[in-house]
């Protein structure tokens, strides 16, 4: 697989050359879209302790806690399975730096409204 993250003229030069040598067997896929800087591991890290401080004030399992806050915050997707309607949760894995910052942000407002407060980013356990 190759992948470019366009960031000059001689990383564009290099994709436009790899396309061009693409043959028609085996089928392949050429994607173009907008770069989004993935999540930090102390991103996804934190917002697992601030969840579990969180379900320990409020009496949840940090399980059932996230799923919560996804649904608030991400919101959830409706889909039919065996003739029923489901609701189905968004996926914090599929969420990148940006998003996952909202995640944060949105996580400290809604322990805000429940009147916990969150320690500062950066606070370890």
């Amino acid at each position: 697989m190759l992948k470019f993250k366009v960031t000059s003229k001689h990383i564009r030069q290099n994709a436009v050359e790899a396309v061009s040598k693409l043959t028609s067997e085996p089928i392949m896929e050429v994607i173009i879209q907008e770069w989004k800087e993935d999540k930090t591991a102390s991103q996804r890290g934190f917002w697992h302790i601030l969840i579990g401080i969180m379900a320990e004030e409020l009496g949840y399992t940090k399980a059932q806690l996230k799923v919560i806050l996804k649904d608030e915050i991400l919101g959830t997707e409706q889909v039919e399975y065996k003739g029923k309607i489901k609701d189905i949760s968004a996926s914090s894995e599929d969420e990148k730096k940006a998003g996952y910052s909202f995640l944060i942000e949105q996580t400290y407002v809604i322990a805000a409204e429940q009147g916990i407060v969150l320690p500062e980013a950066g606070y370890r356990a």
